[in-house]
């Protein structure tokens, strides 16, 4: 069992500090409005953890600079929403459905040292179906590629536990607030 609280990451500060940094060298900001009270989740935090730095990384990789990732939830009591939406380019549309197959990339003359190996999504959709959950791509209104995440919740707490074997949490930093604009994925 998971615990995630007011963040999602699962980084330390110190670590929040280095991802920041590096799309800050890349040319990238992070947006982050992550408003959640602690829930809980089945799972591995150790493969959530994999799942948000492959998204990072892909951010890392594609979006054009200077550029944006924004991320934020949703949630309900019995599930919770991740966007991960960047600035672009988007994704051909015949590409979208083959985004999260294994060693499909987009562009087919990227080597792995220009575009890594073509399994970070497919290895992200794999951690989301372990979770219960779904993920989907779209092309983003206007340029980018949008990342919609839903996983289902065990429950919220709205006081964190002090006890020392809780469940591991989860942090993060909020970087910018921003409203999020409505879902591009209207049923699933």
């Amino acid at each position: 069992m998971t615990s995630l609280p007011a963040g999602m990451t699962g980084a330390s500060p110190d670590q929040e500090e280095e991802k920041a940094g590096r799309l800050e060298e890349r040319g990238l900001r992070l947006e982050q409005t992550l408003n959640l009270p602690e829930v809980v989740m089945a799972g591995d935090e150790d493969r959530l953890k994999q799942l948000f730095a492959n998204l990072l990384e892909n951010a890392l990789r594609y979006v054009d600079v200077p550029g944006v990732l924004r991320v934020w939830e949703q949630h309900t009591a019995e599930e919770l929403t991740l966007h991960f939406v960047d600035s672009g380019p988007g994704v051909p549309e015949a590409s979208l459905e083959r985004l999260f197959d294994r060693l499909y990339r987009v562009d087919e003359a990227r080597t792995r040292e220009q575009g890594g190996s073509g399994l970070g999504l497919a290895i992200g959709k794999s951690i989301v179906a372990a979770l219960g959950g779904r993920i989907k791509a779209a092309n983003a209104p206007g340029a980018g590629l949008w990342i919609e995440i839903r996983l289902p919740l065990l429950l919220i707490r709205r006081q964190r536990k002090a006890a020392m074997n809780a469940p591991s949490t989860l942090t993060s930093r909020t970087c910018a607030r921003r409203s999020p604009p409505s879902s591009p994925t209207a049923s699933w």
